[in-house]
């Protein structure tokens, strides 16, 4: 799906980021309208076919018209909430789709190769439906943050203690979250990785300008994210 999307998904629509989304009601509205697109979306929702293969038997061959403000997470994120309401009724599908558009309900219909999925379109309903699965594969974390999120985070010492530690070079910041949670998906505050690094960065400049000191012994108290094993990336601000 990445390679058919990716030379039409160009800009990133943030409007409904607070919720981590990437796409607008009004979006579902418009592809609501394309009864191919309905169809392929609903024989995701009846675990026909993983998420990935939606775009590919949506366009059939064609190039369908696409939202021009969302990118190929929001298409995703789009595409598994349609499917949520066709689930649970919220979204009612004519029997008259599913007659017109027989390829769409038939699994082994231009049925793409899966190495040009990734992991997440390869998950059917079934799977990503799950509320543990859907948010780490969908992203669906907050997209910015806030003086809240800064001050509930820096009264953590281990937090300062890796702030501390990545502008010090001891690591990059695409292990922050690894080293200093233990866990790559930790999310502190719900907050999706772009925002709590720039979140991070606000930090570093408050802690460098003076307006903000850290405290006393954090490398002795947490040496492990001071001196992490393995290689993490030299780069103060990376």
């Amino acid at each position: 799906m990445a390679v058919f999307l990716s030379a039409t998904c160009r800009r990133w629509s943030d409007n409904m980021a607070v919720h981590g989304l990437l796409y607008t009601e009004a979006d579902i509205e418009r592809l609501l309208e394309d009864p191919r697109f309905v169809a392929a979306v609903h024989g995701y929702s009846l675990d026909i076919y993983p998420l990935g293969e939606v775009a590919i038997r949506w366009a059939n061959g064609r190039q369908p018209r696409l939202s021009r403000g969302i990118q190929i997470g929001g298409y995703k994120q789009l595409f598994h909430e349609v499917a949520e309401r066709m689930a649970d009724g919220r979204i009612k599908v004519d029997e008259s789709v599913r007659r017109e558009y027989r390829d769409c309900y038939d699994p082994e219909s231009r049925k793409p190769p899966n190495e040009r999925f990734d992991t997440t379109e390869l998950l059917k309903f079934s799977e990503l439906k799950q509320p543990d699965v859907k948010k780490i594969a969908l992203q669906l974390f907050r997209r910015t943050y806030d003086e809240t999120d800064i001050q509930e985070l820096i009264k953590d010492r281990r937090f300062l203690a890796g702030v501390d530690a990545w502008r010090k070079s001891r690591f990059g910041f695409l292990y922050f979250q690894r080293i200093v949670y233990g866990d790559p998906y930790g999310n502190p505050r719900d907050l999706q990785f772009q925002a709590l690094h720039k979140l991070g960065f606000e930090v570093v400049r408050r802690i460098e300008s003076g307006q903000m000191s850290l405290p006393a012994n954090l490398e002795e108290e947490f040496p492990e994210i001071y001196q992490p094993p393995g290689n993490y990336g030299d780069s103060a601000l990376n």
